[in-house]
Parts: structure tokens; sequence; C-alpha cells
């Protein structure tokens, strides 16, 4: 007669699919076995790894006492974004200040800025330089309140613009 034992298995969790930034890294880690070796698809041989990189990331914990046991997943960099709102810093009354946007998304954005005092503009489909003009009736913030891109990105918002009313 011959005895099969079965081995248990590691329950190997690395986590869900990433998402990050273009320059930022993703963390995986297989959790902590006593006396457990890892092997990643990468090539290294430790608990834990930290990548820049997209792709799909295999963990394979083992030891003498357990079977086997494989995680998997990826990991996808998005772009980061800039938008940035330039303009006119002073006007005489009654003028129009005019007020530029600019963004280096390669899709079309929609954006949101907050006109204080005054009621928000909303900005449909920006791509590249949008020019737009305002007529402030006194000293005014416009400050890009929310960015809506039409594919996944990273958004970076640069100052916001004060516009001084010179009164005459």
């Amino acid at each position: 007669i011959i005895d099969v034992i079965e081995l248990p298995s590691f329950n190997v969790d690395i986590g869900p699919d990433q998402m990050i930034c273009e320059g930022q890294t993703a963390i995986f880690d297989a959790g902590s076995y006593p006396g457990a070796m890892y092997q990643w698809s990468n090539g290294a041989m430790t608990q834990s790894i930290t990548t820049p990189i997209d792709g799909q990331y295999i963990v394979t914990v083992s030891n003498a006492t357990h079977c086997p046991a494989t995680d998997t997943a990826s990991v996808a960099a998005i772009p980061v974004i800039t938008v940035a709102l330039t303009g006119d810093l002073e006007v005489c009354q009654n003028e129009p200040a005019t007020l530029t946007l600019t963004t280096n998304a390669t899709f079309p954005i929609t954006v949101e800025i907050q006109v204080n005092p005054g009621f928000p503009i909303l900005l449909e489909d920006i791509m590249g330089t949008y020019s737009f003009t305002d007529l402030p009736q006194s000293n005014t913030n416009y400050i890009v309140t929310s960015v809506i891109p039409s594919s996944d990105a990273c958004i970076e918002v640069i100052d916001p613009v004060r516009v001084e009313v010179i009164r005459s």
C-alpha cells in the first residue's frame, strides 16, 4: 500500500491589477511565508517587487512542505497630462480678460473653471491651446476645479490665474 499525502498549498495573492502614472512605480507583495522561495516572472527572487514597467507579473511561491502556488497581476502606466490656465493679469474696467487653457493631452478633455466672483466656465473637447474671454467686473480668481479626460490619465493642474480689474 502506498499512502499519498496531499500537501497544503500557499494562499498567494499579490493584489489587483494596478494602474500607475508614468514615472511612478507599482508594488506587488506575495506575502510572508517562512522558508519559502519566491520566483517572479521578471527574475526577482524576493517577497515583493517594485516596478515602473507595464506588463504582467507572475509570482510562484514554493517550499519543501507546500505545493507551489502562483498569482498574477498586471501594471498599466497611464500618461500624465498637464493643464495650465494663463492670461491677462490686469484689465481695465469693462474690458475683457483673455485667458488661455493649455494642455499636452493627446485626447480631448473637459475642463471646469471656477470663477470667483462669477459663474463656472465649462470648456469641452479641449486639446492643445484654447483661448477665451471673460468680462470680470472686479478682481477675479480663475481656478481649474475639474478635468475630465476622455482616456485614462493622471492630471497635473498648474497654478490658477487672478485677474486684477483696474478701475478707471
